[in-house]
């Protein structure tokens, strides 16, 4: 393993709930990473109490995980599923729950949207809203990797190992440099833009420009504006909780309340108003660092 040189600085966010802890940090990557990974997290979840299920809302990226701690029971509208070991997943447009069986703890790296795509054979479109154990991508490797992990105490150990594995993994040239630059500018503008002013600024048939989002980050242009809408107006839900929903219509470029209510609900499951009822102390973190 190559020796890293840089000191590795984490961001802490602990939350004590109702005799449970949450421990959320984060952790940058290195330069030779950072146009393709956003972070590297760990999620650390313990408590005497019966835990119950986190909503989970979509957020577009995708995530390599190794789970250290006890199953995962993940459940969407149609299975469910105890889930260890090492998977990846996209949230890219359906909601779903997490609930631990035990004490949690869980390794990730969280892919910029276009960032799997150099790391991966098979195309990006057949991860979206999917969950897929990573042996089946990339063999025994990667279990192996997640044995040595498992062994080492701290982050300053394990991030080097990680960033070792995954730049002897990167495909050289297949990064779609079009589509980065596209993302990254709706990113900035927190989803404010324009399916015409995009295709300006690509200079693209609309068909060529559908196909190539796809090839890139697996689904299309129009999802990602709105999932960047979508994240905008749930910070502000969160962090502004007297904030009227006509306010944060607007704010957020939503023709109307109802267009917001109606896009709020498709990723999240329920309205705004039962959003700030709930409590989904995991997804808050999540979204608030994206």
């Amino acid at each position: 393993m190559r020796k890293s040189g840089r000191k590795i600085a984490g961001y802490l966010y602990p939350i004590n709930h109702h005799s449970s802890m949450i421990c959320y940090k984060e952790f940058p990557p290195s330069q030779e990473l950072a146009g393709l990974i956003k972070s590297y997290y760990s999620i650390i979840h313990t408590g005497s109490r019966k835990p119950s299920p986190q909503r989970i809302t979509p957020d577009g990226c995708i995530e390599l995980n190794f789970n250290l701690g006890a199953p995962i029971k993940r459940t969407d509208e149609n299975t469910s599923t105890l889930v260890d070991k090492v998977y990846i997943v996209m949230r890219a447009s359906l909601p779903y729950f997490a609930e631990r069986t035990g004490n949690t703890h869980i390794l990730g790296i969280k892919f910029y949207p276009w960032g799997i795509r150099s790391f991966i054979d098979i195309p990006v479109y057949e991860l979206k809203d999917k969950l897929l154990y990573a042996g089946d991508i990339w063999g025994s490797a990667i279990l192996a990797l997640r044995e040595r992990i498992g062994n080492m105490d701290s982050m300053q150990e394990i991030i080097p190992l990680l960033e070792e594995y995954l730049i002897a993994k990167a495909r050289q040239n297949n990064e779609d440099k079009l589509i980065t630059y596209l993302c990254s500018n709706i990113m900035k503008g927190n989803g404010n833009a324009q399916l015409t002013t995009i295709l300006k600024d690509a200079n693209i048939s609309e068909r060529r420009l559908q196909q190539r989002f796809h090839d890139a980050i697996g689904y299309g242009p129009k999802l990602f504006v709105r999932l960047n809408r979508y994240h905008n107006a749930l910070k502000q839900l969160n962090k502004h909780t007297t904030a009227s929903l006509t306010d944060i219509t607007y704010d957020n470029h939503y023709f109307d309340q109802s267009h917001f209510i109606k896009d709020f609900t498709c990723f999240s499951g329920i309205s705004p108003k039962r959003y700030q009822i709930e409590q989904h102390l995991l997804n808050d973190l999540m979204v608030a660092n994206l």
